[in-house]
Parts: C-alpha cells; sequence; structure tokens
C-alpha cells in the first residue's frame, strides 16, 4: 500500500477518487438519521461499505489491514449526510 495518504470531504454524492484505491477511514457527520455508501466504479457501480448512521452524530470509522480496495474508483453516495470525509491511499 502506498504510503502517501489522501483525503477528499463531500456534502453530497459524488466522486471521490477516479482511479483505484484503497480506503482506509471515513469521517461522517448528519443532522438526522441516514446512510452512505462507497461504491466501486460510480454511482451504479458494486457497493463494497454500507453503513447506517445515527441521528445527529460524528462518526470514524477506520479500516484495518490495508484498507478497502477499490479496482476502478471511489464514488460516494447517501441520504441525510452533512459531509463525509474519505481518506485513502
Amino acid at each position: 500500500m502506498n504510503s502517501d495518504l489522501q483525503c477528499k470531504k463531500l456534502t453530497a454524492a459524488g466522486t471521490v477518487f477516479d482511479g483505484p484505491g484503497r480506503v482506509v477511514s471515513v469521517f461522517s457527520h448528519t443532522q438526522a438519521s441516514g446512510s452512505f455508501q462507497l461504491r466501486d466504479g460510480g454511482a451504479s457501480g458494486t457497493i463494497l461499505l454500507d453503513i447506517d448512521l445515527p441521528n445527529a452524530e460524528t462518526n470514524s470509522f477506520f479500516l484495518g489491514g490495508n484498507g478497502l480496495r477499490f479496482n476502478s474508483s471511489i464514488y460516494l453516495a447517501g441520504t441525510n449526510l452533512v459531509s463525509v470525509t474519505v481518506c485513502w491511499g
């Protein structure tokens, strides 16, 4: 795994990174109950991570080992999100 991490904050659904990578952590903030998904390959790609979020919370998710591998691109989808920051290498 590359030791150079990158992070991107999104406030709506969209592409995190248009290329392969390994997600190592995700930080989320909601004002109401919601969820987010990380997909490999765009808006209709394979869901690799699907998390339900409690009401008005800030959460941190650290993915162990070498992270979660995305082969083509990293895409964020979700509901009731204020912001999500995804870190990958």
